[in-house]
């Protein structure tokens, strides 16, 4: 959420002639190795490949990250599900006892 904030006023500020590199910076969210590499890259005139590689490199991240995670709270989902369904049938069945405690006396 955080970058998806920046990235507006980087927009902007690109639209309006500054480089990426000093609207990166500006943002304050960027860590600098990203800024310098941005300059670099820029510089060399090889940006759009660089973006593209570090897309690709984050967005494996982000499924590798993904898949380790999931299968750590599969078991605590299973948990929380069963509690759920217990409460829910506790809840459907516990007028029918006590109604029958009711009439039998």
């Amino acid at each position: 959420m955080v970058y998806q904030r920046a990235i507006g006023p980087v927009q902007n500020a690109v639209d309006h002639g500054e480089s990426l590199q000093e609207a990166v910076a500006k943002a304050g969210c960027f860590l600098n190795f990203i800024i310098k590499i941005i300059a670099i890259k820029d510089q060399a005139g090889v940006l759009g490949t660089m973006l593209t590689r570090g897309d690709a490199h984050y967005e494996r991240e982000a499924e590798n990250t993904t898949a380790k995670i999931l299968p750590q709270l599969e078991p605590a989902m299973m948990a929380l599900l069963g509690l759920v369904m217990g409460v829910l049938i506790k809840a459907m069945y516990l007028p029918v006892f006590q109604t029958r405690a009711v009439i039998g006396g």
